[in-house]
């Protein structure tokens, strides 16, 4: 039982380390469809320093993507594209 509470905590910490060092920017733009519609687009680059790694940096912030309560009020109706450490991260559905 040690080990699991020990294992908790290390995630806590990785997951805060990652928080303190990591960037978000985000990029929103609409175009205009018709007089009275326009087409929301977003773009967020995740910067994640302490992890070198593009596949585990991508599938990390995928998994938040898919949890995040903002990306899920949006999906559908507005594109989303990731980048990861400045490298594309195609969405998945």
């Amino acid at each position: 039982m040690r080990d699991h509470h020990a294992t908790r905590e290390q995630a806590r910490q990785s997951a805060s380390d990652l928080l303190e060092r990591g960037r978000l920017a985000y990029v929103g733009g609409a175009d205009a469809v018709d007089a009275d519609r326009a087409e929301l687009a977003v773009e967020l680059d995740i910067f994640l320093p302490s992890i070198s790694e593009h596949t585990h940096a991508a599938a990390l912030v995928r998994k938040a993507h898919q949890i995040c309560p903002y990306s899920r009020a949006t999906r559908g109706n507005t594109e989303t594209a990731l980048r990861v450490n400045g490298v594309a991260a195609p969405v998945t559905a």
